[in-house]
């Protein structure tokens, strides 16, 4: 079986930028590959941008990608922002019982 590894650089540059609508590109491209080199960027968009539906479309994808997301969404829980706390909840519950060993630690 070959595993082909995908090149997200074009896709981790443009949730750097500023513009919601660019980060919303890049999140859609990286929902296709649920690659886990995503992972930290995309809970970093949760934790920093100022656009809620933006922060809403990183967690989707961080669920899609599973239990690689558990850790990064259980530390956004250290911020102290109860939107993006809201936010990793629901990410977590869409991953279901692949996050409770996360959850206990």
């Amino acid at each position: 079986m070959i595993t082909m590894i995908a090149d997200i650089e074009p896709q981790l540059e443009k949730l750097r930028s500023t513009s919601p609508i660019v980060q919303r590109v890049a999140i859609a491209e990286l929902r296709e590959s649920c690659d886990p080199q995503a992972v930290e960027p995309l809970a970093n968009i949760i934790r920093t941008t100022g656009s809620k539906g933006v922060a809403v479309e990183a967690a989707r994808v961080l669920a899609k990608i599973g239990e690689p997301s558990v850790s990064s969404l259980i530390f956004i829980f250290t911020e102290d922002n109860r939107d993006t706390w809201a936010i990793a909840s629901a990410a977590l519950l869409m991953i279901g019982d692949k996050a409770v060993p996360g959850l206990m630690e």
